[in-house]
């Protein structure tokens, strides 16, 4: 097998060196959550008109169902349970998902 002379680092690594690996997997999480959401939302009728109720303002559900990273996760959780979801967080050996 032929080795990339042209191949880098480990894109983790390369986060890591600039010392911003542990904000941008917060922020990939929490965008990965609203886009769930969001996904949820639009494929089914009055889930928003639910949050809204919930939120108690329409632009904070346009806020939590944009790509806005600075929506609390409590508010994002307090958006999905309110239309009968509930997020799931798992923590796994960072061994793991390496391969």
């Amino acid at each position: 097998m032929k080795i990339n002379k042209f191949r880098g680092n480990d894109f983790d690594e390369f986060l890591k060196e600039d010392d911003i690996y542990e904000e941008v997997t917060a922020r990939s999480l929490k965008k990965t959550s609203i886009y769930k959401l969001e996904k949820l939302v639009s494929s089914t009728r009055g889930f928003k008109s639910k949050m809204r109720e919930a939120l108690k303002s329409p632009s904070m559900v346009e806020r939590v169902l944009s790509d806005n990273p600075h929506v609390e996760y409590e508010t994002l959780v307090r958006a999905g349970l309110s239309v009968g979801f509930a997020p799931i967080i798992n923590w796994v050996p960072i061994e793991k998902i390496k391969k």
